[in-house]
C-alpha cells in the first residue's frame, strides 16, 4: 500500500473510507473501501472529508504514480496522483519534514554521513525486506514503506 506513513495500531487509528460515505454511499459497508488511518486532522482521512480520489492506496499503480524523494518531498507522475496528494494533504510541511528526517536518520547517518553511498543490489534488497517485515507485534515502523520505496529506486 503506497500511503502508510505514521505508525498506527488497533487503538490509535480510525476506519477510513477510501471513497467517502458522502460521495459513494453504495460503498459505505464495502470492506475493500475501508482502511486504517491515523488520527491526524492535517492529512489523510480526516483531512480528506468528502473529497473524491481516483487513485487509491489499494491500486498497484499507486506505487509508481506517487514518488517520494530523498529530500522528503512527494511528487506525482499523473494527474490522478496529483489529485490524491492534494485531497489527502500529503504535501504538508510536517509530513515532508518527517520524511526528510527519517531518510537522513536511516540512510545518511547509517550509511555514510552527508554523502549517500549506493549499496549493491543484494544489500539494498535485504534492507528493503527488513523495512517491510512487521515486528513481533505485527506492526511496521512509521514511514518504513516510504523508505523502502526510496531505496528501491537505487536497485539497478
Amino acid at each position: 500500500m503506497c500511503l502508510r506513513c505514521d505508525r498506527i495500531s488497533a487503538t490509535i487509528c480510525h476506519n477510513e473510507h477510501i471513497q467517502s460515505q458522502g460521495a459513494a454511499q453504495q460503498l459505505s459497508l464495502d470492506f475493500t473501501n475501508i482502511v486504517a488511518s491515523c488520527q491526524s486532522k492535517k492529512h489523510f482521512g480526516h483531512y480528506k472529508g468528502d473529497g473524491v480520489i481516483t487513485l487509491t492506496p489499494l491500486m498497484t499503480e499507486c506505487e509508481s504514480e506517487i514518488r517520494y524523494n530523498l529530500n522528503g518531498n512527494i511528487t506525482h507522475t499523473t494527474p490522478r496522483a496529483q489529485n490524491f496528494i492534494s485531497v489527502l494533504g500529503l504535501r504538508t510541511k510536517g509530513l515532508g519534514y518527517k520524511r526528510k528526517k527519517l531518510v537522513e536518520l536511516l540512510i545518511f547517518d547509517q550509511i555514510g554521513g552527508e554523502e549517500l553511498i549506493v549499496l549493491d543490489n543484494e544489500l539494498l534488497e535485504l534492507l528493503i525486506a527488513d523495512l517491510l517485515a512487521p515486528s513481533q507485534d505485527q506492526k511496521l515502523e512509521a514511514f518504513s514503506p516510504i523508505l523502502a520505496r526510496i531505496l528501491s529506486r537505487f536497485i539497478s
